[in-house]
């Protein structure tokens, strides 16, 4: 179900598995915490998985979400790839 996600919750989705946490990844994204917990909540409802184990001081990938977050990374990368193909074009 990765096809059907925009290219804002991918950049959410990832950023928070770099960063480590919410918190890091609002301030990265320059988004209130709170507006990166309602897009994760989103992203989960969509996907039917827990991504992150909020339990622990800073949210752990899911045994779900690990394998979700590797087509998230190669679908961010196909898309830049053709971004910067359509811009040397114009």
């Amino acid at each position: 179900m990765i096809g059907n996600l925009t290219l804002d919750q991918l950049r959410v989705l990832v950023t928070i598995a770099d960063t480590g946490s919410f918190s890091a990844a609002s301030r990265e994204l320059r988004r209130a915490q709170s507006a990166i917990s309602q897009a994760v909540a989103n992203l989960e409802g969509v996907q039917g998985v827990e991504l992150f184990d909020r339990r622990g001081h800073r949210p752990r990938g899911s045994d779900g979400a690990s394998v979700r977050r590797q087509r998230v990374r190669r679908r961010q990368r196909m898309v830049r790839h053709s971004l910067c193909r359509v811009s040397i074009r114009n």
